[in-house]
């Protein structure tokens, strides 16, 4: 199974938010992260998943990533950062 990184765009495959995408905001440990999407799970109260439970997606934004680490990120711009993920994702099916 593929391990996500800080900024990387995943979907939820279990619980209330099934077929849900977030960022990855933090990696907690080997088995959990924190994911956001910075409209209804904003970044401060990320919401914490197990990775088996996740579908990763191979769209990362790195810049993001510091960003996030940092902590330097508002909830609008992971709005933005989430929507131009997904274009991606579209745009490649």
């Amino acid at each position: 199974m593929n391990f996500p990184t800080t900024g990387q765009l995943v979907s939820s495959n279990a619980g209330r938010d099934r077929g849900s995408y977030y960022i990855v905001t933090r990696i907690i440990d080997e088995k959990f992260v924190e994911v956001a999407n910075g409209s209804s799970r904003k970044i401060k109260s990320s919401k914490r998943k197990n990775i088996k439970h996740l579908k990763i997606l191979p769209y990362v934004d790195e810049e993001l990533g510091k960003m996030l680490e940092q902590q330097q990120l508002k909830d609008n711009e992971l709005v933005k950062a989430l929507n131009k993920l997904l274009q991606k994702k579209i745009k490649k099916h």
